[in-house]
């Protein structure tokens, strides 16, 4: 079951790419995808409340409150998230080393 993904989701998550990498260099990206998978049917209710808190992100600018809101919100957006995940963890398992990135 690969259904593609909707071009305005990968161009999120390209822009939250500095986001994913932080999760890849501090080896929280299993724990994450862990959390992601038990929590995929939340995700739409979560980024909603997102875009709540999106006010705060003039106070912390750089968050990325706004891109995220936007990801989890699309119907699409966990299973993308996911996919992207994994292939980040298969791609770091399999580098030299066995480490991620």
């Amino acid at each position: 079951m690969t259904a593609p993904i909707a071009p305005e989701v990968d161009e999120i998550l390209s822009r939250l790419a500095p986001s994913l990498r932080f999760l890849v260099r501090s080896q929280m990206l299993l724990p994450v995808l862990l959390f992601l998978s038990a929590h995929r049917p939340l995700a739409f209710v979560v980024g909603q409340g997102l875009w709540l808190c999106s006010p705060l992100e003039l106070l912390l600018p750089g968050t990325g409150l706004g891109d995220w809101a936007a990801l989890l919100s699309h119907p699409q957006s966990a299973l993308a998230l996911e996919r992207h995940l994994e292939k980040s963890l298969l791609v770091g398992l399999s580098a030299p080393g066995g480490g991620l990135e």
